[in-house]
């Protein structure tokens, strides 16, 4: 886990990252969708998309979570733009990129672990998990999105708002729901 204290070793670390994502995208997947679930192919990007995250949207429109203006915002926000995201070849993604599947020595990666939610499709989908998987370095990300040639923040940030109601839904709705069911 890289501690996020130092500024200089935070930058060199996110260069190290970008550089570690090039790689990995640079690989071209035979499918849209999970590597390891080769029974579930997608035609398409936006087909897995709207697959993984229907029931995240559907759930939070019906939960008090969000504002009626706020969820307006969130579904015009992912429904003008999900259909342009499909990429023109899906890349090899990690899927799962935060502090605890990678190591570190200072600020440079030494490995990558868990590989089980690796899958073909966008590489800024990739970035995106990795990007709000790290809120402390939020102020210096503009430094990895410089460093990894390509980078649409645009793209990013429509999947960060798509994964972060995701997350939301599947750890803090859900999760609260059945606490409560625990506790009755």
């Amino acid at each position: 886990r890289f501690e996020e204290k130092n500024i200089i070793g935070l930058s060199h670390f996110l260069v190290h990252m970008a550089d570690l994502f090039q790689r990995l995208h640079s690989v071209t997947s035979t499918h849209y969708g999970p590597v390891k679930d080769r029974k579930h192919l997608y035609p398409d990007w936006t087909t897995f998309l709207t697959t993984i995250f229907e029931h995240s949207f559907l759930t939070l429109r019906n939960s008090p979570v969000l504002s009626r203006k706020d969820f307006a915002k969130l579904e015009t926000l992912l429904i003008t733009a999900l259909p342009s995201l499909t990429p023109s070849r899906p890349s090899l993604l990690h899927g799962d990129l935060h502090n605890f599947n990678y190591l570190v020595q200072g600020a440079v990666i030494t490995g990558v672990l868990d590989a089980a939610e690796s899958l073909g499709g966008d590489p800024h989908y990739d970035l995106a998990y990795f990007v709000n998987a790290h809120p402390n370095m939020q102020p210096r990300m503009s430094t990895f999105y410089a460093h990894y040639k390509g980078c649409d923040v645009e793209r990013v940030r429509v999947y960060r708002a798509a994964i972060g109601a995701r997350r939301l839904v599947d750890h803090g709705i859900h999760h609260a729901e059945v606490m409560l069911t625990k506790e009755l």
